[in-house]
């Protein structure tokens, strides 16, 4: 992603740097919210604000891994000279993983008219939407997970996350033969509707689900839960709830003696994962919403990002977390990058109007016409890949799949972007 906007980034960053060095200001500009109403955003020529709101914090799935990624792209597009000669300054809130923390975030961000964009995953967000609305703030590469980030048009997603993860682990599962399921989901409402969507698969595909567990967020100790879950023997298992957990179940499963598939849904899953189990392996599907990252077969864009990681993050995780993250501050930097000035406004409208975007990791995406999934328009990319563990490490087949009825695709070769 870096890598292809290089050239024309430094020949920006030329441009740019002149102009800065002849008259450095400071601007304020008009900016336009979803319900139209408009409001005043400050800016500076030099440097791009960006928001990131995430979990870093909290009682079952902390991901400040996607922090890290936020922060390797920010230093690492600034030591390449900037986004077409702006500098990108990162903004961070931690959502603590709760309504309290979440709704904090969002006024910290949205009442700060530096800031001219957003980025980040949050499963409350959905409850400060007017506040989101009425801020006219594009909501740029965010793991998405409610309502307001699969509908909003101030919302722009390079994956379907959590919006096609669960949707391909059903039609995973269907397309094996895997039709008696149970399912194992984190019990917080934001879920119920991923929930729908699953069972939709499952019963359009001729299965049933056998059996819904909720697990408490707080939950540690997993072995009620996954007792309910492997009752009656079912074919598969699907998981719905965060990594920590899914550990502690997937080892309550396995030694409950369930020796099924295992079915999830999310993007934190390394080799690491697997060998910190502690139980047999076979039978573990992860389902993903970019290039795998802990594969030898992965895109280069994939190899850029662990390097950039390690460079600049080293204590950081490496995962499909930090790379979504990642690639959202590269979608915002693809977008600066042309434009001399940046408002809330003026960067809105920049996304709307890009049509091919050449993220690497992902088909090409068109943000100028909703997505084609019901339900879903902010999701314009429908493709997930299925990893396999086999031992300690998971395997890949190299392809990208569709829970769009699209034909598969190679993750290897996504296109190469246009010549300027």
């Amino acid at each position: 992603m870096v890598r292809r906007m290089k050239s024309a980034l430094r020949a920006l960053a030329l441009i740019g740097s002149t102009c800065i060095m002849i008259a450095a200001y400071v601007v304020i500009g008009g900016g336009v919210a979803a319900n139209g109403a408009t409001h005043a955003v400050r800016f500076t020529k030099s440097t791009v604000e960006i928001g990131a709101i995430n979990g870093a914090t909290g009682p079952a799935f902390p991901t400040p891994e996607q922090f890290a990624g936020e922060e390797a792209a920010v230093k690492a597009i600034n030591a390449a000279g900037g986004a077409g000669g702006h500098q990108l300054k990162l903004v961070t809130c931690d959502q603590q993983q709760n309504g309290t923390a979440s709704a904090a975030c969002w006024q910290k961000i949205t009442s700060n008219s530096s800031i001219v964009a957003e980025t980040g995953a949050d499963p409350f967000d959905i409850n400060s939407e007017n506040l989101i609305n009425a801020s006219g703030l594009a909501l740029v590469g965010n793991y998405a997970i409610t309502d307001l980030d699969f509908s909003s048009p101030l919302v722009f997603l390079e994956s379907g996350a959590s919006g096609t993860l669960y949707v391909g682990a059903a039609d995973y599962a269907i397309s094996h033969g895997l039709k008696n399921v149970s399912i194992m989901e984190t019990d917080l409402p934001t879920i119920t509707p991923l929930q729908d969507g699953l069972e939709a698969v499952i019963n359009a595909g001729g299965g049933k689900v056998q059996s819904v567990v909720k697990v408490a967020l707080t939950t540690t100790d997993m072995t009620a839960d996954a007792a309910q879950a492997s009752l009656g023997n079912p074919q598969a298992i699907l998981m719905i709830i965060g990594e920590s957990q899914q550990t502690s179940a997937v080892k309550a499963l396995r030694e409950s003696g369930y020796t099924g598939p295992v079915i999830f849904g999310g993007d934190q899953y390394t080799n690491q994962y697997l060998q910190q189990l502690g139980v047999t392996t076979s039978g573990l599907v992860g389902v993903t919403s970019m290039d795998p990252v802990m594969v030898s077969n992965a895109a280069a864009e994939v190899k850029e990002h662990i390097a950039q990681m390690k460079k600049y993050e080293p204590k950081s995780v490496i995962d499909g977390l930090s790379l979504v993250a990642w690639a959202g501050v590269n979608l915002i930097a693809e977008a600066v990058s042309t434009m001399s000035t940046v408002t809330r406004s003026s960067l809105l409208a920049k996304l709307n109007s890009m049509n091919a975007v050449h993220t690497g990791l992902t088909p090409v995406l068109n943000f100028t016409k909703a997505g084609s999934t019901p339900g879903l328009p902010r999701v314009v990319n429908t493709y997930v890949a299925y990893i396999v563990a086999k031992g300690a490490k998971w395997t890949w087949n190299g392809k990208l799949e569709s829970v769009g009825g699209l034909p598969a695709i190679s993750g290897l070769n996504l296109g190469t972007p246009p010549q300027t």
